[in-house]
């Protein structure tokens, strides 16, 4: 029977500009299998907030392609992985 396990690595990060990014380094064994971001505040609603994160082995890198810069952030790195037993 294979049982699903997971490893998290939460971070809070700061602002993001417009056209802007931000990386960390997870610290997750591999590459995360999903990058969850959620803003802590809200931002004018008038603005244009376009959030992609791209992850690796080794680091998360957030990229704002809105019109407005961010809140601050929380990001959530998940890496799933099956144990056999």
């Amino acid at each position: 029977m294979a049982l699903l396990g997971t490893f998290i690595d939460v971070r809070t990060n700061a602002v993001i500009a417009a056209a802007g990014s931000t990386s960390f380094a997870h610290g997750l064994p591999a590459a995360p299998s999903l990058v969850y971001i959620h803003e802590n505040t809200t931002t004018n609603s008038t603005t244009s907030i376009k959030l992609v994160a791209v992850a690796d082995a080794t680091n998360v890198t957030i990229y704002n392609h809105g019109e407005g810069q961010t809140a601050t952030l929380a990001c959530a790195s998940i890496y799933f992985h099956s144990l056999v037993r």
